[in-house]
């Protein structure tokens, strides 16, 4: 079997796959923060107040990550079916040929 040729596609797919990681680190990280400010606040006004939800930056990340598995997983959805229309599909693994 030969090597697979890389395709713009696989490029746009790798770059979303490293943005992907990126910003599940940020929004971890996010998280964490915004964890040591709850608990700052907890201190100082009590455990019953209630905050004002996610920060904006934090919804952002989300809402790009959001859209990143969205894409993701169209690309793969339409590769799996250029595969199966060119006969490189194996249905018992899901796993296709090169």
């Amino acid at each position: 079997m030969g090597e697979r040729q890389q395709t713009q596609g696989d490029v746009s797919y790798g770059r979303m796959k490293e943005e992907e990681q990126r910003l599940k680190t940020e929004v971890k990280e996010l998280l964490r923060r915004a964890q040591e400010i709850d608990e700052a606040e907890d201190k100082e006004y009590g455990a019953d107040q209630r905050g004002e939800g996610l920060p904006e930056e934090l919804r952002r990340r989300e809402d790009r990550l959001k859209k990143i598995w969205e894409a993701k997983q169209q690309m793969e959805e339409r590769q799996e079916e250029e595969d199966r229309a060119a006969g490189r599909y194996l249905q018992m693994t899901g796993t296709t040929r090169v």
